[in-house]
């Protein structure tokens, strides 16, 4: 892909698009985002999460045709970019983005595993080879903060970008310690606390709703529900009519409310890994038919109709977030090409480097022979606001500041009239003599005289 230019975003206004231009909006913001500017700014974005096998993977396996691992023992070590597009001839390519905490080596490796592949049956494989780049293995590292990009281009595909997080761990066990608690914790909270992001929560009807982590961490993050979609996965395995009806309930958006409300859809087992995803429609279309779900709108149920749902929440949320996203990177823009024009011009050849020490070095020179000298026209004294850097009248200022201390403080004896009975011996500490008592430091007038004669004479030596 080409780079985006980051001085001008020709992107359609927002009151224009129309849904044929929807395709072209999605890619310049994934342009962007695989550019990493993700990192800097808010991108709209659908988040897939919930709790470990809560059905993520399936979901995500059913809405994109990609074979995601979904065996009962496997679980998401890092988070996935699903890209999909429509495009007449199916195309699929995997790469990752590393995370901005890897060394430089690293990240210059990680950034060389790309594929392109010729067959969907190839994906499988090469998720864990992805897993090997990214070092992950039982022994040693379990998750990791790199981020698997999928894009897939085929005729039936939506207009979609979905972000697959790892399940939320609920307790340590073996194979996960607390610190793989900690970093899924953290990389789930940051794709979630995005205002830009559109949160799918993913609940399983097998267990209680109570339990489920995810929609105590979404209402944190989204505490009015407004950027939520909860989506309730394997209705077919609730096992009495009380629980049946409790999940009714919150699909119909009655018990746990989202503004952008709820929808259900039927997984299929583990063990139905290699069926058509032809035949998952149909068994999930005969089940709403039959089953105590048939009472919720179509519209709300199947795999279908959460692909055109999707479509259109992600395509609105972009439309909202445009302008914001526009602003925000024109004044990052404005601020790294100030940053940048501070650095002064490009110093590529040793000639170049030489000659700007050189003035850099006369600069030095002439500011610090300005400060000296008192004059002030420089920029360097120019942003000085309070004066700091002004050395000639720092030092002039203390140069009074010290001949008022002297005048005031600076005398051995205080002068007084013989009728004055008190005096304060006028010293102190901060004249810097020697303490003494107030008769030893009072002179009168002629007194002083006095004693000033005869330090004169004994101190005579050969002058006039």
């Amino acid at each position: 892909m080409a780079a985006p230019s980051t001085t001008s975003l020709e992107l359609p206004s927002a009151q224009a698009l129309q849904s044929s231009e929807q395709m072209t909006l999605l890619n310049a913001i994934d342009e962007l985002r695989a550019h990493g500017l993700g990192e800097i700014t808010p991108l709209p974005q659908l988040v897939v999460c919930g709790d470990q096998s809560s059905g993520k993977s399936s979901v995500l396996e059913a809405i994109s045709g990609v074979p995601f691992p979904r065996k009962a023992n496997v679980c998401t070590r890092f988070a996935t970019e699903v890209i999909l597009r429509r495009a007449r001839v199916v195309r699929m390519s995997v790469s990752i983005m590393p995370s901005q905490d890897l060394p430089r080596e690293d990240r210059e490796r990680i950034l060389g595993f790309r594929h392109d592949l010729a067959s969907i049956e190839d994906f499988a494989g090469l998720f864990e080879k992805a897993k090997e780049v990214m070092g992950i293995s039982d022994n040693k590292k379990t998750f990791s903060k790199d981020v698997l990009r999928v894009e897939f281009w085929g005729p039936s595909q939506p207009q979609l970008t979905l972000v697959d997080l790892p399940g939320l761990i609920h307790s340590e066990t073996r194979g996960q310690t607390k610190d793989d608690i900690k970093l899924v914790n953290d990389l789930v909270t940051s794709y979630l606390k995005s205002p830009a992001s559109i949160i799918l929560a993913i609940i399983s009807a097998r267990y209680d709703i109570n339990n489920q982590v995810i929609l105590r961490r979404a209402r944190e993050v989204d505490p009015e529900g407004k950027r939520t979609l909860g989506i309730i996965t394997k209705p077919d395995t609730i096992d009495n009519d009380d629980d049946e009806r409790e999940f009714i309930k919150i699909a119909r958006n009655e018990n746990v409310r989202f503004v952008l409300g709820w929808h259900v859809v039927k997984n299929l087992p583990s063990v139905s890994e290699n069926a058509e995803l032809e035949d998952r429609d149909e068994k999930e279309t005969e089940f709403f038919n039959k089953s105590a779900f048939s009472v919720l709108p179509r519209k709300d149920v199947g795999i279908a109709s959460l692909r055109t749902r999707l479509s259109s929440v992600l395509f609105d949320q972009i439309k909202v977030e445009l302008p914001r996203l526009i602003e925000d990177i024109e004044n990052r823009v404005r601020a790294t090409k100030a940053a940048r024009d501070r650095l002064g011009p490009s110093r590529s050849t040793m000639d170049e480097q030489r000659s700007f020490l050189i003035d850099l070095s006369e600069s030095f020179q002439n500011i610090c022979r300005d400060a000296v000298a008192g004059h002030y026209d420089h920029d360097f004294f120019r942003g000085d606001v309070n004066g700091g850097r002004h050395l000639c009248a720092n030092l002039m200022n203390k140069h009074f500041e010290f001949a008022r201390s002297l005048r005031r403080k600076g005398a051995l004896w205080k002068i007084t009239r013989e009728e004055d009975e008190e005096s304060d011996g006028s010293l102190g500490d901060d004249g810097g003599f020697e303490e003494e008592s107030d008769d030893e430091r009072e002179r009168t007038r002629e007194k002083a005289i006095e004693e000033a004669r005869k330090v004169l004479k004994r101190s005579r030596g050969r002058e006039v």
